[in-house]
C-alpha cells in the first residue's frame, strides 16, 4: 500500500475519494479507481503490461477529457474495467485520428497478451505514428490548421508520456526486492499476541500465553529457536524506541472489545520495573527518536483522542474519527497512521500540515499496521 503526497488543504474533512492507496495484501486492491489493469483487480500479480494499461487510461483521458472507465460508484468502475470497452474517443472540433484511437486502445485491452509488452513499444508505436503524420504532408505546404497544431503537439506529449511511464516502469522495476521469507520462531502451542522487533532488527519481542498460562512477554531472536520470558505478565508491547526502551500496555482489558485498555509504562527491554505514564491507553508508538510517545486514549466519555506528548490531546484530529487502534508513527515522524474502527478505514495524520486524510477503506478484517524502511509504504 503505497502512499503518496497530494496537495492538502488544512481545513477539508476526509473523503472516501481521497483515498492515497494503490495496492495491498494479494486479491485485495484498494485506492483510486480507474487505472488498474483487469489482472490486477482479479488479484493476479502485477507485470510491465499492468503498468501499459495503467498509461494506456492515462492516454485516453489525455486525449478524450474523459475516464476510459467510470461509473456511479467505485465498484461500477471497477467492473468496467473487467468487463467494459472504454467509450468512444471524441471530442468536438477535435477528432481522434483512427491510428491513434487504436494504438491506445491496444493498451487498454483486458487481456494482458494482446497489450504492447512494455512502455517502450508505445513509446516506440506513439514515435512512429507522430512520424507518419508528419510525412504524410512532405513535399507540399499545408495550412497549420487548428486540429493539425493540435495532432503535432498532442502526438509529441503522447510520446513524451510514454517515456516518462517507461521511465517510471524502468525505476520501479529496478527497486523490486525479493519476497520476503518467513521464519517460524516459535513452536508452543497457546495464545500469541502482537509482537515488535528491536532497534537490531534481529531480536523480537512478544506476548503470548503457552499452555493456558496468563499471556506475558518473550523476548527471542530471528537466528535462535529459544525464547525466555521477560518477567512481565499480563503485559502487551506496544512499541521498542531506538534506545531499545519498550512501552507496554500493563493489565490490558477488554474495553474496546477485543482490543485492550490499559496502564501505559515504559520499561528496558534488559529488564527492571515499568515506569507507569497513563491510564486508558488502547497503543502508542514511539517518535523515530525515542523521546516522545504518541497514544491513542479513551477519555472518561467515551470518546477516543490521539495525544502527544501523552496526556496531551492533539486537538486537529477530530475525535469523530479515531478509532486510534494500531497507531504507528512514519520513519520520519511526520506521519501517523491508525484504523478508524467505526468506518473500517485507514487513516493518515499529517503533523507537518495538521489534517487527517484518508488512506484506504479495507474490508473489515485489516489486523496491524507497520511502515516500511522508507517511510512511504504501510
Amino acid at each position: 500500500m503505497w502512499f503518496g503526497h497530494p496537495t492538502r488543504h488544512p481545513h477539508h474533512a476526509p473523503r472516501s475519494g481521497d483515498s492515497l492507496g494503490a495496492v495491498t495484501d494479494e486479491g485485495i486492491w484498494v485506492g483510486t479507481p480507474g487505472y488498474a489493469s483487469p489482472e490486477q483487480l482479479r488479484g493476479l500479480p502485477a507485470t510491465p503490461r499492468s503498468d501499459v494499461f495503467a498509461l494506456g487510461a492515462v492516454l485516453f483521458e489525455m486525449l478524450s477529457g474523459q475516464r476510459a472507465f467510470k461509473g456511479a460508484t467505485k465498484a461500477d468502475t471497477l467492473s468496467a474495467i473487467l468487463e467494459h470497452d472504454p467509450p468512444p474517443m471524441t471530442v468536438p472540433g477535435r477528432p481522434v485520428p483512427p491510428a491513434l484511437d487504436r494504438l491506445v486502445r491496444r493498451c487498454l485491452e483486458k487481456d494482458p497478451d494482446d497489450r504492447f509488452q512494455s512502455a517502450r513499444d508505445v513509446a516506440f508505436a506513439l514515435d512512429a505514428f507522430s512520424s507518419g503524420s508528419s510525412s504524410e504532408s512532405a513535399g507540399a505546404v499545408v495550412p497549420a490548421t487548428p486540429a493539425r497544431r493540435w495532432l503535432q503537439a498532442g502526438a509529441a506529449l503522447l510520446v513524451a508520456a510514454a517515456l516518462v511511464g517507461l521511465g517510471f516502469l524502468g525505476s520501479r522495476l529496478a527497486s523490486e526486492k525479493p519476497a520476503p521469507v518467513f521464519k517460524q520462531l516459535t513452536f508452543r502451542r497457546g495464545w500469541l499476541d502482537q509482537a515488535r522487533f528491536a532497534p537490531d532488527g534481529r531480536t523480537v519481542i512478544y506476548g503470548a500465553g503457552w499452555d493456558g498460562k496468563p499471556v506475558e512477554l518473550f523476548q527471542t531472536r530471528t537466528d535462535s529457536p529459544e525464547s525466555r520470558p521477560l518477567g512481565l505478565v499480563h503485559a502487551k508491547v506496544l512499541s521498542i524506541s531506538a534506545q531499545s526502551h519498550m512501552a507496554i500496555l500493563l493489565d490490558p482489558s477488554r474495553q474496546q472489545g477485543f482490543f485492550g485498555v490499559g496502564t501505559l509504562a515504559v520499561v528496558p527491554m534488559v529488564g527492571g520495573t515499568p515506569r507507569e505514564l497513563l491510564e486508558n491507553v488502547i497503543f502508542a508508538d514511539w517518535t523515530p527518536d525515542g523521546r516522545d510517545l504518541r497514544v491513542s486514549r479513551v477519555q472518561p466519555n467515551g470518546d477516543i483522542t490521539i495525544e502527544q506528548p501523552p496526556g496531551t490531546v492533539l486537538e486537529w484530529i477530530p475525535r469523530s474519527i479515531t478509532g486510534g487502534r494500531y497507531l504507528r508513527v512514519s520513519r520520519d515522524g511526520l506521519y501517523a497512521a491508525f484504523s478508524d474502527a467505526a468506518s473500517d478505514r485507514i487513516m493518515i495524520a499529517d503533523g507537518e500540515r495538521k489534517v487527517v486524510r484518508i488512506l484506504a477503506e479495507t474490508p473489515g478484517n485489516a489486523w496491524g499496521l507497520a511502515w516500511g524502511a522508507t517511510g512511504r509504504e504501510l
